[in-house]
């Protein structure tokens, strides 16, 4: 079975794209057949790899918009076994098109329907915010990966994200799972905030 995993945090500068990234590179790495999606218009993801994202020409805007399939789209062996599915900043002016589309919250969890059997892992890396692509790949992963450091808004934003994970798993992902892979990035180890960020997170 494969693994989908979202990479998601609310909260902008937690490092979700540079976790993506590296666990992507680690488990190809390792032999396991991997496709990265880029769900942020900020493009970071195609950037990482040295890809100027403007010059793409074929992203997932189109998949979201129905013009393209996403083995389409998929920018093969970036590295051996590491596959990218890329966006830029097109993708911004999707998600205002998405809002009046049918079956909105779903297009993701189909489009990766047709490709998922060739990959053992896919990491959606998704954007500083609860709107329709984080929706989207919270419907269609089974676990979720939630990077975050260890300051007061960092913690605000994930006690939001709980409570928004909890309501797709009840209204239409009941197996989504939060991986316990994570771990907070400490700011500063030593300052009272940041121990107990890292103890909350650790219960």
């Amino acid at each position: 079975m494969t693994d989908i995993i979202a990479v998601v945090n609310q909260k902008g500068g937690v490092a979700k794209t540079t976790t993506t990234i590296h666990i992507g590179v680690a488990l190809a790495h390792l032999g396991k057949n991997v496709l990265l999606v880029d769900l942020d218009s900020q493009r970071h993801l195609a950037e990482g790899f040295g890809i100027v994202a403007d010059r793409i020409e074929q992203e997932m805007s189109d998949v979201f918009e129905g013009a393209k399939c996403i083995k389409e789209i998929i920018m093969p062996n970036l590295r051996p076994h590491l596959d990218l599915a890329p966006s830029n900043v097109r993708l911004a002016d999707m998600e205002l098109t998405l809002v009046n589309m049918r079956f909105r919250e779903s297009k993701l969890k189909r489009a990766l329907e047709p490709v998922s059997s060739r990959y053992d892992y896919i990491l959606l890396d998704c954007p500083p915010n609860l709107g329709l692509f984080t929706v989207n790949a919270l419907i269609a992963a089974n676990k979720v990966l939630i990077p975050m450091a260890t300051h007061f808004w960092s913690m605000l934003g994930v006690s939001r994200l709980l409570t928004s994970i909890e309501a797709v798993k009840h209204e239409a992902n009941p197996t989504l799972k939060i991986t316990p892979c994570g771990r907070a990035i400490p700011l500063d180890r030593h300052t009272p905030w940041s121990h107990r960020c890292i103890l909350d997170t650790q219960a």
